[in-house]
């Protein structure tokens, strides 16, 4: 069986992908070539892994080439879930696949309003516009808005000059958060120490949801 796992939301393809792998499906890294050696040279006897997860982009597999082999891939004894992180797919490639699942990211301003009642330390609807936002919101932007935020409010502490000049709006925003009683350099440094470690979990392939909320926790927490 192909299958096909396509759009800009790299957070549930990411989730979609670990299903996978927790069901034996091993990451392939090649080019198109050394797939088709691998898929169509090799016996069942010979390969113990018979379920690969091929990131097209990753490497760097154009969707037109790999196309004239998609039936010949059909009949293979591997089952290959192939990865192509953009929305659009030409109807006559996508037609071929045996299972295809697309995820997008919604289009809205809910982010926006959950990090406002987040640093303004209004949880119950921080945690509203969270659980409505995650499922769909790749989790390098949602890490990179958090950090949008942070930088205003480092600007407000180290760099009034440089302050001054953002936009008045995020300023007057950002100073109403940084005049909270609680919200000080020290709190600062331990939301930026917090930021980067799930940065980088998230980046390294640990669990992008659990580790997102315990971040969304910590902030909520440490403001108290």
């Amino acid at each position: 069986m192909i299958s096909i796992l396509y759009g800009n939301n790299l957070l549930r393809i990411n989730d979609k992908t670990k299903e996978f792998q927790n069901n034996g499906y091993a990451n392939f890294y090649g080019d198109l070539e050394t797939l088709k050696n691998t898929c169509f040279n090799s016996s069942l006897f010979e390969n113990k892994n018979q379920s690969l997860i091929v990131d097209l982009l990753l490497n760097n597999i154009q969707l037109e080439d790999l196309y004239s082999y998609l039936e010949r891939f059909s009949k293979s004894t591997y089952n290959l879930v192939f990865i192509f992180s953009k929305n659009t797919i030409t109807k006559k490639y996508l037609d071929f696949f045996d299972k295809k699942e697309k995820y997008t990211l919604s289009k809205n301003n809910d982010i926006f309003k959950f990090l406002d009642n987040l640093f303004m330390g209004n949880t119950k609807l921080a945690l509203r516009y969270y659980y409505k936002i995650i499922k769909n919101t790749d989790e390098i932007y949602f890490i990179s808005m958090i950090f949008f935020n942070l930088k205003n409010m480092l600007l407000y502490f180290y760099n009034k000059d440089q302050f001054s000049k953002i936009n008045p709006y995020v300023q007057s925003k950002t100073s109403n958060i940084c005049s909270k009683s609680y919200f000080n350099k020290a709190y600062l440094k331990d939301l930026l120490y917090a930021l980067s470690e799930a940065d980088y979990k998230v980046k390294s392939g640990s669990d992008s949801l659990s580790v997102l909320t315990g971040l969304i926790m910590f902030i909520i927490y440490r403001a108290k």
